[in-house]
């Protein structure tokens, strides 16, 4: 089972590795060309798009595993989910052709990211074809950062432009994953009943998701408002390490939201073990070692990849670090626990801290490095909690320690 694991988690980093050093070389060229108010301002529509995109895919590539077997229906499962997500999207869709007669860049960069939400990646990871998807991801990414060279080159850059570029890699993505898999939509049947019956099931996953983005979103709204855009483009350009770690637990929770999902079905306490030793082989580990390893060179990195301007991200790199492995224990309890239709507790412990932790970052001003920490310890209290929940009161034969 490792090899085969291993087999398929190489090919999925290897494409979304090059994809994400064409995405950050490009954000390090908006970076250097940008003033740090400018990149602030583009971060902005960055968390106010994925703030939309929260909406509009409600959650549903995370419930899609576990609602299939429940389901045992590909066409009962695809009917629920496209439905619900045009009736999210097609709102915004239209309030944003409106709103782009005030603001483009800030209407078509919402309209874009939102568009991404709309992959059919829930089917290739059911499938068990993440490969084939990761290629797919990997030619949009590419094509995107691709034309934006060379549109920079040949006439230059500024928001419209490129948000534009991303809508249309987004829509070009998406019309090659629909004729993929056509086969599944000759017979769709979109209801609006079932759209709204996944909405009331899949509403404490939204809630958690918004909950999460509070800790990198909501967050950095509130940095903006205290600390102005220039403050707010230093911490987004360090938060790209970020970004990057959730991309690469992107693809770690497509091949383990299935696994784990047949282990908790089956109730079958060895396979889940086997399970979770895997995951932390192939994936806490290895994010292990790299937050050794940029925070050791993390002044050789922001002298590489930054200018002068962001040398005060040397002091932050550390916290951004133990994020890393923050964010891999949180993605292997959250799955854990939507397989377990658990994802009540999860949404109302990571509310509970996150309140605690956006009320004390409105209550008080702190300087830049104090907001991440506060955000890393505020996140890394909730994973713990959730931990030692699931393992003492949901699960207790599943504990390592016990004998079961």
């Amino acid at each position: 089972m490792n090899k085969g694991i291993l087999n398929q988690l190489l090919v999925l980093l290897n494409t979304n590795i090059i994809a994400a050093i064409f995405s950050y070389a490009f954000t390090v060229y908006l970076i250097k060309n940008m003033s740090v108010t400018e990149f602030g301002n583009y971060s902005y529509i960055l968390v106010l798009g994925s703030f939309f995109s929260i909406f509009v895919s409600y959650s549903t590539e995370v419930s899609s595993p576990s609602r299939f077997l429940r389901l045992a229906s590909f066409n009962s499962l695809i009917d629920e989910v496209i439905s619900l997500r045009l009736i999210l999207f097609v709102p915004t869709l239209i309030f944003f052709i409106f709103y782009s007669y005030i603001n483009y860049s800030l209407a078509i960069g919402v309209v874009a990211i939102s568009l991404v939400s709309m992959n059919l990646s829930f089917i290739y990871e059911i499938e068990v074809k993440n490969k084939a998807y990761a290629y797919i991801y990997f030619v949009e990414r590419l094509f995107y950062v691709l034309v934006n060279f060379s549109v920079a080159y040949f006439i230059g850059l500024n928001l419209d432009v490129i948000f534009t570029i991303l809508a249309i890699a987004s829509g070009l993505s998406l019309s090659w994953q629909f004729f993929d898999k056509r086969e599944y939509f000759k017979n769709i049947s979109l209801s609006f009943s079932s759209g709204l019956m996944l909405l009331k099931m899949n509403s404490y996953l939204l809630f958690s998701t918004i909950v999460i983005y509070s800790y990198g979103g909501f967050s950095r709204l509130i940095i903006e408002h205290r600390l102005g855009a220039e403050m707010l483009g230093l911490y987004s350009a360090g938060w790209q390490l970020i970004m990057i770690i959730t991309l690469f637990q992107t693809q770690v929770e497509r091949v383990w939201r299935v696994k784990f999902s047949l282990c908790i079905e089956g109730n079958n306490r060895g396979d889940f073990i086997k399970t979770v030793t895997s995951y932390f082989l192939f994936s806490t580990i290895p994010i292990f070692i790299i937050s050794i390893i940029v925070t050791i060179f993390s002044g050789t990195i922001i002298d590489v990849l930054f200018n002068k301007d962001y040398l005060d991200l040397v002091n932050m790199f550390p916290s951004f670090c133990l994020y890393f492995l923050v964010i891999n224990f949180d993605s292997f309890i959250r799955t854990i626990l939507v397989a377990e239709n658990r994802s009540r507790i999860y949404f109302l412990v990571h509310l509970f801290n996150c309140s605690i932790m956006l009320v004390s970052m409105i209550t008080f001003e702190l300087q830049l490095i104090n907001y991440l920490n506060m955000i890393v310890f505020f996140h890394a209290f909730s994973v713990s909690m959730l931990i030692a929940f699931y393992f003492h009161v949901v699960r207790p034969n599943f504990n390592f320690m016990s004998r079961g």
